[in-house]
């Protein structure tokens, strides 16, 4: 609870990573946002799990940006692969040429390989147009302004859009397109939906395993849909998320933000019927975990 009077900050623009924890750990954006709290930058690394994700993302980019990279044949590709990669390496993923990492290093390029020649096979089972990598999305939304960077956007000839988020691995995603609980693809799809008039088709690509989820086998011909167990899709996630996200201001406007650690049955933290429900953050990504107070001692 803020003292009364107490001033927020206004947000000039929304992101993904700042309606998440606006939504699921109120007082994680208090901190990081409003009060712009920052960890400590000094000799930080990121943790592996993380750096093999930025090293897979960058060289997405670099093959989709890269002049004709979509119609390689797997020969050519491969020919680009080994060079690219070693660059990418010695650029943004040195802490693999220290002594003792060889095998890691080694394996990482197997691993990557892999999935860029199944990510290019799904892709061309499609019969996509045009693969963009990075692309900039901006919109509006109830709140302002609202922006983002899809890993991919593939368009067919015929206009059909769909994107694709690249993810090193993780048990959830499958889980979240079952339950039509993955906000960061649907605010990039109404973002999306804003700028061409159309929904895309949404999806993730487990970089670790090589593999595409997504609920439409339409768009990708020959997947194995994740079930679908609401009868809801993204624009709907979408509308459950305003709502969600509508309820959260009102308590800030009273000046109170809920710390959201574990899952809670308190009735102030249970959401409208018709919004998102809550889903605690993952603590190991929460710079300011030992800022959210501590329990009654024994």
């Amino acid at each position: 609870q803020l003292p009364e009077g107490t001033k927020i900050p206004e947000t000039a623009k929304y992101s993904y990573s700042l309606l998440e924890k606006q939504i699921f750990n109120p007082y994680h954006w208090l901190l990081s946002y409003a009060a712009r709290l920052r960890s400590g930058s000094l000799l930080s690394i990121a943790d592996d799990f993380r750096l093999k994700g930025l090293l897979a993302h960058s060289l997405a980019e670099r093959f989709y940006n890269a002049a004709g990279g979509g119609n390689m044949t797997d020969a050519d590709f491969t020919a680009w692969f080994n060079p690219a990669f070693d660059q990418l390496i010695s650029e943004e993923g040195a802490v693999y040429l220290m002594p003792g990492r060889r095998t890691d290093l080694e394996n990482l390029r197997l691993t990557l390989h892999r999935a860029m020649l199944e990510l290019r096979r799904l892709l061309r089972s499609t019969g996509v147009s045009l693969v963009e990598a990075e692309r900039q999305l901006s919109g509006q939304f109830a709140g302002g302004n609202l922006a983002g960077k899809s890993d991919l956007v593939l368009s067919k000839p015929n206009g059909e859009l769909a994107i694709v988020d690249l993810k090193w691995s993780g048990k959830s995603y499958r889980e979240r397109l079952s339950n039509n609980r993955h906000l960061q693809l649907a605010i990039y799809a109404e973002l999306l939906r804003q700028g061409t008039g159309r929904w895309p088709s949404v999806a993730y690509f487990l970089l670790s395993q090589a593999t595409l989820l997504s609920r439409d086998d339409d768009w990708f011909p020959g997947l194995t849909p994740v079930a679908d167990k609401t009868g809801e899709n993204t624009a709907q996630l979408w509308l459950r998320f305003l709502e969600t996200w509508k309820w959260r201001q009102q308590q800030f406007a009273e000046g109170r933000f809920e710390v959201v650690l574990d899952e809670s049955d308190e009735p102030e933290s249970q959401p409208p019927p018709d919004g998102l429900a809550i889903d605690p953050l993952n603590k190991n990504y929460n710079d300011c975990l030992h800022l959210a107070g501590w329990g009654e001692q024994a």
